[in-house]
């Protein structure tokens, strides 16, 4: 397996905001975040700014569940407080990292961003479902665990592959449904979902017929994959 190691080992590049904003529109701008991180939610909102300055902006994130997108759309007719947002999202069982770090990119509609709620439950792949994975997405989620993969049988690690993918697939398909193609859509996403660029990016770009750029949001201990790009401060 050492061909596979050295195949995923420290070959991504660094980006800074002004790069990650100079793409012209419309695009999809897919942002990978560590959970509940201040620092990463604050880089997301500038990425959001930025962009808004140039075109308008639909903003989609895993962190707020399908279902909830009538809260959200509630809270943007002004039908909601912000302060009782948290509790209508029933945030702490459908998410529960940190509120207060998300909680300006959830209320990102005060400043003119429609936002679309674009999580869902783990679980398997719905039986009807067709859904396609990358080749070599087995193997990279595998690498992923830090080498436990070896534990699992064959049939447990397709069925997990296919259920990341899913994910990462429906995902890809709550934000894309819910932007009108105008202007820029920015999906806010766990960095897993980002790196190695086999996850909701690589869906997102089977679906749409514009530029996806996509990059983890800090440097940190997040791994270095070919292909990927890092914020560089």
């Amino acid at each position: 397996m050492l061909w596979f190691a050295a195949a995923w080992a420290h070959t991504c590049e660094d980006i800074e905001l002004a790069e990650l904003v100079d793409q012209p529109s419309p695009a999809v701008i897919i942002l990978g975040e560590r959970h509940g991180e201040k620092a990463d939610m604050k880089r997301a909102r500038a990425v959001v700014r930025a962009l808004a300055a140039k075109a308008p902006v639909t903003l989609a994130m895993e962190a707020i569940h399908e279902k909830n997108q009538p809260v959200i759309q509630s809270y943007a007719a002004g039908e909601i407080k912000l302060r009782k947002l948290e509790d209508e999202l029933n945030w702490s069982k459908t998410w529960g990292f940190n509120w207060k770090a998300y909680k300006k990119l959830v209320a990102a509609s005060d400043e003119g961003v429609p936002v679309v709620a674009a999580g869902l439950d783990l679980g398997p792949k719905p039986e009807e479902q067709e859904l396609e994975l990358p080749e070599g997405y087995h193997d990279f989620l595998m690498e992923a665990m830090e080498g436990n993969g070896h534990e699992m049988s064959d049939e447990i690690k397709a069925r997990f592959a296919t259920s990341m993918a899913w994910r990462d697939f429906r995902i890809a398909e709550l934000a894309i449904n819910g932007w009108d193609n105008k202007g820029y859509l920015v999906i806010l996403v766990g960095r897993g979902h980002v790196e190695g660029s086999m996850g909701t990016n690589w869906q997102a770009a089977k679906r749409v017929q514009v530029p996806v750029i996509s990059a983890v949001l800090d440097h940190g201990d997040a791994r270095c994959l070919d292909g990927d790009r890092v914020w560089a401060e």
